[in-house]
């Protein structure tokens, strides 16, 4: 039954290892019981129909179950199964998409659900959470906020050992509400590596200044778009 699942997540490897050489990268070589996340939210992206999501749920689920059949961290195989396809709603899938998903499944995304919010609704999803944060007193003091993006040079020192880089970044409230989920994702990538090519992006609130108006979000992604981009620039000059 899981067959599917594993090409899908096996297919995501292949392409990560293939990058990897293409660049002379050092490639974290993996399998079906190793996969990163970013295997894993790739391969959710790239399903297009209810008939392979279907597969790809229901093979997953049956991997989670042989690996544990008890609860973990307080949640069931199939909730984590649902709470994990749910965190990919929020990597730029498409509405039709996330509503595929949210019927086969069931999966929601923690924060917005199953829709794909507004700049108003993710401002105050944003905002709640950021309440939440205040309340258990977290303090932002000691992070580390990127002051401008990384270089190329320091792209390329980060991702060394895996095709994953991340960091802290600073977004104003203005930003967050001018603009979709779309010029949002764009915003947050280009602060974090200077190009809007960083995919299967993740982010995490994780301070704010009410001062200043400003959001920090701990944003991850693949930079492997911006560096092919960067290459074939170098090429054609």
């Amino acid at each position: 039954m899981k067959q599917l699942f594993v090409d899908k997540i096996e297919a995501q490897i292949a392409k990560d290892r293939a990058c990897c050489a293409k660049h002379g990268y050092n490639f974290e070589e993996r399998d079906i019981n190793s996969f990163t996340s970013g295997d894993f939210i790739r391969a959710v992206l790239n399903i297009d129909n209810a008939e392979d999501a279907k597969a790809f749920y229901d093979g997953y689920l049956e991997l989670m179950s042989e690996l544990t059949d008890e609860q973990k961290d307080g949640y069931t195989p199939e909730q984590l199964a649902k709470l994990n396809i749910g965190w990919c709603f929020g990597e730029g899938m498409k509405t039709e998409r996330v509503k595929m998903w949210h019927n086969i499944t069931g999966a929601a995304h923690p924060v917005f659900d199953a829709m794909t919010p507004t700049a108003e609704e993710a401002f105050a999803a944003g905002v709640k959470m950021g309440e939440e944060m205040n309340a258990k007193e977290v303090s932002c003091d000691k992070l580390v906020v990127l002051e401008k993006p990384y270089t190329l040079e320091e792209i390329q020192e980060h991702t060394k050992d895996r095709m994953w880089i991340k960091g802290v970044i600073k977004i104003s409230l203005n930003e967050v509400i001018n603009n979709d989920l779309e010029g949002f994702l764009d915003i947050i990538s280009e602060r974090l590596i200077d190009s809007v090519c960083l995919r299967d992006i993740y982010s995490q609130l994780v301070g704010c200044n009410p001062a200043t108006g400003e959001i920090y979000l701990n944003v991850e992604g693949d930079p492997t778009d911006a560096l092919e981009w960067e290459d074939e620039g170098q090429e054609e000059e």
